[in-house]
């Protein structure tokens, strides 16, 4: 029951065979997610980081996208290490944007290993010295 919740939820954001209704949309792909369907987590998790058919809330996105993530699910994997690289709805932390990284990568998300290798060259360069020298580059103006 939960699949076909959130296939009413895709036809109704997408506008396919029914008016484009994100707030309908929206609606099908909560009672998917209530339901524990990993797909439909991170639906409207999705849904609530941008705040189409829903209002806008970080932490909203953040547990839907979570539950999902925990279930193997590589493209909410993949927007929390985004968040937690960014510190979007969650405090900023590199360690925890790698794992989730990792994850992704793991369960088959392309972008995540082009990711991890950026995220893993930020650190090292924030390791070594990095950071260091960007604030004095910030400080005085010169690249």
């Amino acid at each position: 029951m939960p699949e076909a919740q959130f296939n009413f939820g895709v036809m109704y954001a997408a506008g396919r065979g029914v008016p484009r209704d994100a707030a309908a949309g929206a609606g099908w792909f909560r009672l998917a997610a209530r339901q524990g369907f990993a797909e439909a987590q991170h639906a409207i998790g999705t849904l609530h980081l941008t705040g189409r058919g829903v209002n806008q809330d970080m932490k909203v996105a953040v547990y839907w996208l979570r539950e999902a993530a925990e279930q193997e699910y590589a493209a909410a994997q993949f927007n929390l290490d985004v968040l937690n690289e960014y510190g979007r709805g969650v405090p900023r932390s590199l360690s925890k944007a790698r794992q989730w990284y990792e994850r992704a990568a793991t369960n088959g998300f392309d972008d995540a290993d082009v990711q991890l290798a950026s995220l893993d060259a930020r650190i090292a360069d924030a390791e070594a010295g990095g950071e260091a020298g960007a604030k004095r580059r910030k400080k005085t103006g010169r690249l």
